[in-house]
C-alpha cells in the first residue's frame, strides 16, 4: 500500500502485551505470565503492517496494581508516571517534577504537542479466547 503512515508503537506493557498460562487464563496472567517486547506484540498481528509502516519502541514493562487486578480490571498506564530522565520540556519537568503524571495519555497530550496521539490497551491478553488486544492496536 503507497504512501502507508509511519506510526511509533511505544511498548508499555500491560494486558495488551501479556500472555497467560494458556488461552483460558483472562485472570492470573499478570502473576503468572510472560509480557511480550513490542515488537514481538505487533508480530502478533501482522494485519497492522497492511495500514501502517510500524516501528515499534520500547519504553516500559508495567502491570496492573495487585488492587486493581482484584477488581477484575487493569491499568497499566497509571503506573507507568513520567520518564525516568525527564522529559526535555522545562514546562514537563516542572509538572512531572512537582506530582507525578498518572496517565500516560496526558502525558503524551502535554509532550508531543501538535502530534497525533492513540492510547492503545486492552481487556483481555493476546494469548486469551476472545482477545481484543490484535483489533485494538489495528
Amino acid at each position: 500500500m503507497p504512501n502507508r503512515p509511519l506510526i511509533a508503537a511505544i511498548g508499555c506493557g500491560g494486558t495488551i502485551s501479556s500472555l497467560g498460562r494458556d488461552s483460558m487464563d483472562v485472570l492470573d496472567y499478570p502473576d503468572f505470565g510472560t509480557k511480550l517486547p513490542i515488537d514481538q506484540v505487533l508480530a502478533r498481528y501482522p494485519e497492522i503492517a497492511t495500514v501502517a509502516d510500524v516501528m515499534p519502541v520500547p519504553f516500559r514493562s508495567v502491570g496492573a496494581p495487585p488492587s486493581a487486578r482484584l477488581n477484575g480490571w487493569s491499568s497499566p498506564s497509571s503506573s507507568i508516571g513520567s520518564p525516568p530522565n525527564g522529559p526535555s520540556s522545562p514546562a514537563l519537568s516542572f509538572l512531572t517534577a512537582r506530582r507525578p503524571l498518572e496517565e500516560m495519555a496526558y502525558f503524551l497530550h502535554l509532550a508531543l504537542k501538535n502530534k497525533t496521539v492513540v492510547a492503545v490497551g486492552a481487556q483481555r491478553p493476546a494469548s486469551a479466547f476472545g482477545s481484543d488486544a490484535g483489533m485494538n492496536l489495528l
